[in-house]
């Protein structure tokens, strides 16, 4: 469980709750996958792999290159 501010555990649905009432308050699109979207988005800045392969929960980072993350149609034209 993650820990809040105040030391109390967050339960699962409150962050989920929570996660979906900023998404509609700042009035951006909701991103069903979070995984997929930080080892994209680590990928696309070139950040180093490893330690967002840590932060989503994989032990190997070629697990966060060939299943996580997408290239982006950028980095095709590269």
């Amino acid at each position: 469980m993650i820990a809040a501010a105040n030391s109390a555990y967050v339960r699962p649905d409150n962050l989920k709750r929570d996660y979906d009432r900023l998404v509609k308050l700042a009035g951006v699109p909701r991103i069903q996958d979070r995984r997929h979207t930080l080892a994209t988005l680590s990928l696309a800045s070139s950040a180093n792999i490893k330690p967002a392969s840590r932060r989503i929960g994989n032990a190997k980072t070629g697990l966060t290159l060939d299943i996580d993350a997408h290239v982006l149609p950028k980095q095709h034209r590269k």
